[in-house]
Order: C-alpha cells, then structure tokens, then sequence
C-alpha cells in the first residue's frame, strides 16, 4: 500500500494537508457571501434569494388592493354619478375609534423617480402579513415630497390612499411662503442635501403630533421588510429600551432596522479581538506539537527536531493568520442574531426607528444644520449627545432601489465593469444578512403565521 511506505512524520504533514484542505474548501464557501472576504463573490453575495420572495409577496398584495380600490371607486363614481375615481387632496378622514391604539408612526417619504418606482414594493411588503390588531397599532403615512404632488406617478391611485391612514403634502399643510420655499428647494437640483433634510423633519414633525404614539419608524421608499416585521421590531424595541435603562439610565436615540454589513470589516477599533485569534492561531500549533510529542512517540523526534520547529511552525503561524484576515471578519466571527450597540458603521437611513422622545431634539439638530444627508447628521448628533443607537441583526429591512431619488447617483450598474465595480453605489447599499432569512423562517417552522391582506 502506497500509505505504508510513508514516513511517520510525511503521514502526519499529509493528514494536516488534507484537513486544512478540507477546511479552506468550508470556509471558502461560507465567505463568498461576505463582503469582508478576499474570497467575496459578487454575484452570490447580492442575490436576492429571500427579497425577490418578499418583492412577489408585495407585488401581488398591491395588486388585490389595486382591484378592491378600483372597484370601489368604481361603485362611488356611479353612485355619485361620477367619472372621477382620483382622490382630492387631503380628503377629510373621520377619526378613529381605535385612535388611541396607534403606538407606532411608519412613515414613507416618496419622490417621483426618474427610471423606476419602488413604492408598491414599499408599501406592499410592510403591509403584507399584518394581523389586525398589529394594523390597527400603526399610523401609516406615504409622503409625497413635491411641491406638487400630482407629479408623482402614484399620487392618483386609489390603493395608495386605500392602504394609507394618511397620504401627506405639502400644498394642503404649508403657508404659501413656506410652500414656495420648497419649490426654491426643488429647483435647485443637485444632491437634494437641503430638500431631503426639510422632507424628513417634516414627516418626523408630523408623527410625532400623534398624542399616542411611542415610536416613529421611517422607511426610504425602496425597501422591502421581512415577513413578520413588526413583531420582530416590537420585540427589539422592547429589548433595547430595556438595555438602555439598565445601562444607561436613559432612552436610546433610534434602533436601526437596516444596515450593511460592507463595514464592517476589520476596523482598528477591535484589534483587542483580533490579537485574541492571532494568538489562538500561535497557540494552535503549538498544542498540535505538544500532543504529538505526548502520543505519538514515533513521529516526536522527527516533529520536534529544531530545524522542524524552527522552518515549519513559523510559516505554519504566519499562512494561518494570513487565512484568517482573508476569510473576512464575518465568517471568523458571524454577528450572532439580535439586538446590538452600533455606535460606528451604522448605514444608513433606510429603516431608522426613533422613540417620540427622540424626534424634537433631533429636528433642532436638522434645523440647525439646514444642509446635509439624514444618516449622516442622525449619527453626528448622536455623537454629539452620546446617544445610545441599536441595531437588530438580521436586518429587517432590504434596500432594492437600483436608482435614486438623487439627481447625482441615478445610474445603474456600470458596463465593461465586474465584480463590485460593477455595481453602482445605490445597488451596494445591500444588507447580506436579510437574505437569510427565508432559511431562518423555515427553520423556525413558520412559528409566524401570515395571510395575505392588511
């Protein structure tokens, strides 16, 4: 037999060589869908595997919505003996017996999109799967952020304010003198720095009026969420507010419900860590060498030889640690599943959760500020204020908008390019994490029962 004729000491390096294949063969799987990783594979990393799922589920509950409003405006219309089925802006709404159970403003900034609209998906997938007590719990306003809103392409359809508690404007709550502010805003084009900061104090203004609400979430208006949304949401809130308290002794700034894991990578602040696996990988061998001197006597006076020791272990070290660094942060060390502190590498403002307590002082910081992106302030008040700010991991919110809202980032993908260069900077915006979720739910055993309708 071939195996006979090796030596002890080339029979134990072989059993190493296959076990370290074998191992690399593992971790290299797992790492090409880690944006850290050497080894990251762009076209497994940015599947859709789980969000096309929740885009279908959306699209289908916009389009049974879309037939029940077209019917009953339908109905109206001939009663009224009526060909206009468009809503008047700002229709009065009767108050709600169930007012007082509103504890959770979803607010939905929308702007008119040059290439595509995401809204429907927006709206179709937060609404999807909710029960009625959890509908009945939220204040769902869509914002349509023009000066004039019939320029948005969904402003006149009936199962946008069907689905809505309220659709916002400016025209039916500004002065004159503010609204043509806006309209000086909207002229001016170019990053949109100032009109995006008015339009997010606006709507943070806006929820946070409602007496019985506790948290105000807003989500961009190209994003898909999770299957079961709110209760996960609920009970990170729970959880964080709870953690606060105990650590703190106060109110956390805002829970983030999306983030991209592109960050976090091996950053510097955590080398504390990372020296704990450099010397896990230093110690490792060290032990292999030791067990083999203690068990296996044959190959220990070969193994331990000094010239051995001194080529082998070093090399051995040095390629170990290399391998490490290379697999990436997230496969050497997965983010375990929950509720954790982000005080840095938070991005960005896809899905931010504030408690009504939070909302006032923040809109001074904007105020104050006038200019500049929303996650980019949000974090530079709370670094101001040390704000506490959690995030619950996976994300319960995917960002899908292949274009922007932004004269300056509308592009999509870029030809002649691979890879990641491929991609353009709104498509990177990519949570890896929200992906898994359709294997977590099975696993789960569908725990979260949902039917279609809201």
């Amino acid at each position: 037999m071939a195996f006979r004729s090796l030596s002890p000491s080339r029979l134990v390096v072989a059993c190493l060589v296959l076990i370290t294949v074998y191992t690399a063969f593992r971790l290299h799987a797992a790492a090409t869908r880690d944006p850290t990783s050497v080894f990251f594979d762009t076209r497994k990393g940015y599947e859709p595997r789980y969000s096309k799922i929740r885009a279908q589920e959306a699209e289908d509950f916009i389009a049974s919505a879309a037939a029940a409003a077209a019917s009953a405006s339908a109905s109206t219309a001939g009663s009224n003996n009526s060909s206009s089925s468009q809503p008047q802006p700002n229709p009065p709404r009767p108050p709600s017996e169930d007012q007082d159970e509103k504890t959770l403003c979803v607010a939905i900034p929308t702007i008119s999109r040059k290439h595509a609209s995401y809204l429907p998906l927006t709206l179709g997938s937060l609404l999807h799967g909710l029960t009625p007590q959890e509908r009945a719990q939220i204040h769902l306003i869509v914002f349509i952020a023009h000066s004039d809103p019939t320029s948005h392409p969904l402003y006149t359809s009936p199962w946008l304010w069907a689905l809505s508690d309220e659709v916002l404007t400016y025209p039916s709550t500004l002065s004159p003198a503010d609204l043509h502010h806006v309209q000086e805003m909207e002229s001016q084009g170019g990053l949109f720095r100032e009109k995006g900061l008015y339009d997010y104090s606006f709507l943070l203004r806006r929820c946070a009026a409602l007496e019985s609400v506790e948290y105000v979430a807003v989500f961009e208006d190209d994003v898909v969420a999770v299957q079961g949304w709110y209760a996960r949401a609920r009970a990170a809130l729970e959880t964080a507010h709870r953690l606060s308290v105990e650590r703190y002794a106060k109110e956390f700034l805002y829970l983030r419900l999306f983030f991209t894991e592109e960050f976090l990578g091996w950053n510097v602040e955590d080398w504390r860590s990372y020296a704990g696996y450099s010397a896990l990988a230093v110690g490792l061998p060290v032990l292999l060498l030791w067990g083999l001197r203690r068990w296996m006597k044959r190959v220990a006076g070969v193994m331990m030889s000094q010239r051995f020791v001194f080529c082998s272990v070093p090399l051995f070290v040095v390629c170990l640690i290399l391998v490490l660094f290379a697999l990436g942060r997230l496969t050497v060390m997965p983010l375990p599943d929950g509720v954790y502190e982000m005080p840095a590498y938070g991005c960005c403002s896809q899905a931010l959760v504030f408690p009504r307590s939070k909302v006032a002082p923040l809109i001074e910081w904007f105020e104050e500020r006038k200019v500049g992106f929303v996650d980019v302030l949000t974090e530079e008040f709370a670094d101001k204020g040390d704000e506490v700010r959690w995030v619950v991991r996976p994300s319960l919110v995917q960002h899908v908008g292949r274009w922007s809202s932004k004269e300056d980032g509308s592009e999509g993908g870029k030809e002649g390019k691979k890879g990641k260069a491929a991609l353009s900077a709104q498509e990177k915006i990519w949570s890896f994490g929200f992906e898994e979720w359709g294997e977590k739910i099975r696993q789960e055993g569908d725990t979260v029962k949902h039917e279609g309708g809201g």
